[in-house]
């Protein structure tokens, strides 16, 4: 069987059937795609939230000890 397509071309229906099949696949995958890429934004945003609470806390530490080394002169 043939399938006519835009009058002047013609494909075959197993063709036709592959490209459907191909096309399928294809949508699943950038449906994956776009999920990891959600998924890595959110582990993005919790890294940068830990270096900024690890920053944070370094400042602290380095304070405490400026101050702990002025009480010991």
């Amino acid at each position: 069987m043939i399938l006519y397509l835009f009058i002047w071309q013609e494909i075959d229906v197993d063709i036709w059937n592959r490209l459907l099949a191909v096309r399928n696949r294809k949508i699943l995958k950038e449906d994956e795609v776009k999920c990891m890429g959600d998924m890595l934004t959110k582990m993005n945003d919790y890294m940068n939230r830990l270096v900024g609470q690890d920053d944070l806390n370094r400042k602290k530490i380095e304070k405490a000890l400026r101050s702990l080394a002025g009480i010991y002169r």
